[in-house]
């Protein structure tokens, strides 16, 4: 059987497992988003030192706001690099910033339930593979849904069965509210540019299953 690293995080009290591949394109897309200044190679180089620095942070957890973060990346040696690349210092907090969030959201979300089902065909990627329920209202904004969307309880619970991957891509897109509000469908997430550029690349990645 195939191997895989996995990273275990345990932000809350819950435990949610991280593939090393799976992490790589959240990490690039937040690069991508704050750092503006430097070469496609030099972007490349960046993700793949920042993936390998966030699975470092796995037995502590993401650190707290964007000062941690810093100060993690300052004692990784990372923003010394960033300087030798020419990433300004705006782009740096920028970076930290959407790492804070972006991370945390993912981190942080209540297991879904049926999260982690028998395989199947994710509806974004259309692999067969281990699939998670997302709520395309997000179960964290149901009341501000109900209030402000004009939701029903029972629409709330609509749920589209992904893979954890592209699970873990929809929550980096946005924040709850503006899932729900712009992106509450299929087609919403698959019109992101975004989601299509990950969608795509997931489509050409192998299923890997757990020894």
């Amino acid at each position: 059987k195939a191997t895989v690293s996995v990273l275990y995080w345990q932000p809350n009290t819950h435990i949610m497992p991280w593939v090393e591949e799976d992490l790589s394109p959240v990490v690039a897309s937040m690069v991508a988003k704050a750092v503006l200044t430097v070469s496609e190679e030099e972007l490349e180089y960046l993700t793949v030192s920042l993936v390998e620095e966030v699975v470092d942070w796995g037995e502590e957890g993401l650190p707290e706001g964007v000062e941690g973060v810093m100060k993690k990346l300052e004692r990784s040696g990372l923003v010394d690099v960033m300087g030798e690349l020419g990433v300004e210092g705006d782009e740096m907090e920028s970076l930290a910033e959407r790492m804070v969030n972006g991370l945390r959201i993912v981190l942080d979300e209540e297991p879904e339930e049926g999260d982690d089902l028998s395989p199947g065909e994710c509806e974004l990627c259309e692999r067969t593979i281990a699939i998670t329920r997302h709520h395309v209202h997000p179960k964290k904004v149901h009341d501000w849904c109900v209030k402000h969307l004009g939701i029903s309880k029972q629409d709330c619970q609509i749920t589209i069965g992904i893979c954890r991957p592209c699970h873990n891509a929809v929550h980096n897109l946005a924040d709850h509210k503006t899932l729900a509000e712009k992106f509450s469908t299929r087609e919403a997430l698959l019109s992101a540019p975004e989601i299509l550029k990950f969608v795509n690349w997931a489509k050409k990645q192998r299923v890997r299953t757990r020894c």
